[in-house]
Parts: structure tokens; C-alpha cells; sequence
């Protein structure tokens, strides 16, 4: 299943079909993944939804440059499966921060103190995106 989910994304992504994804490449598909999500929204649901996008957008950049392991600019079919996973976990990790978010509303809304969440941001999420690229660094290099 990862392999076929590799090879869609890699045909989605690989605009010039040379079998790497440049970083240009990867952002112009962010890019296109956050204007289908973002059909439909308009003023400050619009407004929030581009700064959404644009903190993905950077968040991307260095998953992109992480998974990137003979840092020759381009992500191939043997770095792709780390940055997949690295992308999942960004995913979980930020569904899981709406979750809390959604919880924290509802604290508030029946009164109740809402939670601490200090601690809880961007560089968490670049750590646990780190564990997963370093994994996968350290696998591709017994793989060798």
C-alpha cells in the first residue's frame, strides 16, 4: 500500500516525469491541494484557510528538505516513502491540535477553565518530523 501511495503521489507531484519532485514541484502541489480545500470559503473563513495554507506551505518546506537525503535538490522514489510518512504525521499531529482546539471551545463555552496547551507547536511538530526522517536515514543507510 505505501509503494502505490508513493507512486500516485509521485505522479501527481512529478510535473517534468523525471522520477524526482523538486521542491518547486512539491509547493506547486501543496499549493493545488490547499485551493481545492479552499473552494467554497469565502471572507474570514477564506482568510484563515490561506494562513493555514501558508503554515503548511513552510512546514512542507522542511519535511521536503529533511527527506531530501543526498540533498541533490530533489526527493526520488527512494526518498519519498520517509517524506510520505513525515507528511502523515504532520497530518495527525494537526488533526490532533483541532481536536484539543475543538475541546478548548467547548471548555470555554461551558464555562470551564480552558486547558493549558503551552508547549504544544510548530516545533513539536518539526521534532516528531525529524524522529521519522532520521528512522527512515538510518534505514536507508543499513539498506546500503
Amino acid at each position: 500500500e505505501e509503494e502505490a501511495d508513493a507512486k500516485s503521489f509521485m505522479e501527481e507531484a512529478d510535473a517534468s516525469h523525471d522520477g524526482k519532485i523538486s521542491l518547486q514541484e512539491f509547493l506547486q502541489h501543496v499549493d493545488r491541494e490547499w485551493a481545492s480545500l479552499s473552494k467554497g470559503f469565502k471572507g474570514a473563513e477564506l482568510a484563515a484557510v490561506q494562513k493555514d495554507a501558508a503554515e503548511d506551505k513552510t512546514h512542507m518546506e522542511d519535511i521536503f528538505s529533511k527527506a531530501d537525503l543526498n540533498k541533490d535538490s530533489l526527493v526520488d522514489a527512494k526518498e519519498l516513502p520517509a517524506m510520505l510518512r513525515a507528511m502523515e504525521a504532520a497530518d495527525d499531529e494537526e488533526g490532533d491540535e483541532k481536536d484539543d482546539s475543538a475541546e478548548e471551545d467547548d471548555d470555554e463555552k461551558d464555562g470551564d477553565e480552558a486547558h493549558d496547551r503551552t508547549g504544544e507547536n510548530d516545533e513539536e511538530k518539526n521534532e516528531e518530523d525529524e524522529d521519522v526522517v532520521a528512522t527512515e536515514q538510518v534505514q536507508h543507510k543499513e539498506g546500503q
